[in-house]
């Protein structure tokens, strides 16, 4: 079994405590405009406000302060709103998972659906690697890109579902075909890969040639497949974090991405350390939980390291190439497009569908879309 990477966490613990030191900025004139707005930004009251913080107190007490109050529980007071850290902090985890699950749910239905022809063709002794067109497309798009293209269609054209806010399950259906759609092609893709390679080991021949059914053969396959690939998996499940940082900012969601980027433009420091140690948190459990999956599929031979995992050996086709090319090609017309628009002038009406002038209609501000993507 793996160990633990304990030095590395460690690491990242230090950093996260070291934030106030590392950011590099100075947030003494925010947090001043935003507790003390009636004050000057003279020397005597920016010093006020950095004993007040405790930045006076140097590197080690700051992050000895800090590290004792996370083992107390105690992630401390924002700096611009003065409240406490922790339950707004849990409150946006909370959205964030319920996203998050969404999203795995879809994304592992995509990748099932993906992965069921070459189940299919492996069961029955057939050779034909790769996972298809629709894989790697579903995996080249990016997340911010699939989150604008929905709220237009899914809430502007067809007014199906809320363009924004957080009031129930109904607002993460558009956030969570944003984040599973690429996370399912990318798990669709390893699976059927992994399915392929396993369906090349002798044993296949051997059960079909001894008269087992399909669906046995199958089942062994997937015991063989996915071990192989739930460490990515694992990784795609934190890689659903990183995405929802930006889908969180397209539809407005109180989540934990949208509250550590808020926390990072605006210098609340305790706001963002919270943030990134709860996102931190989150990737140890879908790692435990992939070590965990892998262990039990493994069952005793795993724990003997007598079964190897199959191992999937890279294919490589020209073909394959057409459809990031493609993507890139759209994705820099659409940036090329956007940048020379303006993007904070509420110059239409709000919610505007698209049409010649707007190709991606306007927000609820009557901002620019289009412009704003770019």
């Amino acid at each position: 079994m793996a160990r633990f990477p304990t030095g590395a966490l460690l690491v990242v613990v230090l950093v996260i405590g070291m934030l106030p030191w590392l950011s590099g900025q100075s947030p003494e004139y925010t947090v001043l405009r935003a507790r003390y707005a009636d004050l000057e930004a003279t020397p005597e009251s920016l010093a006020m406000v950095r004993a007040e913080l405790g930045l006076d107190q140097g590197p080690a007490i700051v992050f000895m302060d800090w590290f004792s109050g996370v083992l107390a529980g105690d992630l401390g007071q924002s700096w611009i709103s003065n409240s406490p850290v922790l339950p707004g902090t849990l409150a946006a985890l909370r959205v964030s998972v319920t996203l998050m699950i969404c999203a795995g749910a879809l994304a592992l239905a995509i990748a099932c659906l993906l992965a069921m022809p070459s189940l299919l063709r492996s069961s029955k002794g057939a050779h034909r690697r790769g996972s298809g067109v629709l894989a790697t497309t579903a995996t080249s798009l990016p997340e911010f890109l699939l989150a604008s293209l929905f709220l237009v269609i899914g809430a502007v054209w067809l007014g199906w579902f809320p363009p924004s806010g957080w009031l129930g399950l109904h607002y993460a259906v558009l956030p969570s075909l944003a984040m599973g759609l690429p996370a399912g092609g990318l798990m669709g893709k390893l699976l059927a890969d992994a399915i392929s390679s396993a369906g090349e080991e002798q044993w296949v021949s051997a059960w079909l040639s001894a008269g087992f059914t399909r669906r046995q053969i199958g089942v062994g396959l997937l015991r063989r497949a996915l071990p192989t690939i739930s460490s990515q998996a694992a990784l795609v499940v934190v890689g659903l974090t990183g995405g929802a940082v930006a889908v969180e900012r397209v539809f407005a969601i109180p989540g934990i991405g949208r509250s550590t980027l808020g926390a990072a433009t605006s210098q609340d420091i305790p706001v963002l350390q919270a943030g990134v140690l709860a996102l931190l948190i989150l990737a140890i459990a879908a790692g435990i939980t992939a070590a965990m999956i892998r262990r039990a599929l493994l069952g005793p031979a795993g724990r003997l390291s007598v079964v190897p995992v199959a191992f999937v050996s890279p294919v490589f086709r020209r073909r394959d190439l057409a459809v990031p090319f493609t993507a890139a090609l759209l994705l820099a017309i659409i940036t090329v497009a956007g940048v020379f628009r303006d993007p904070f002038a509420s110059a239409h009406p709000r919610l505007a569908p698209p049409s010649w002038a707007i190709p991606f209609g306007a927000d609820a501000s009557g901002r620019d879309l289009l412009a704003r993507v770019g």
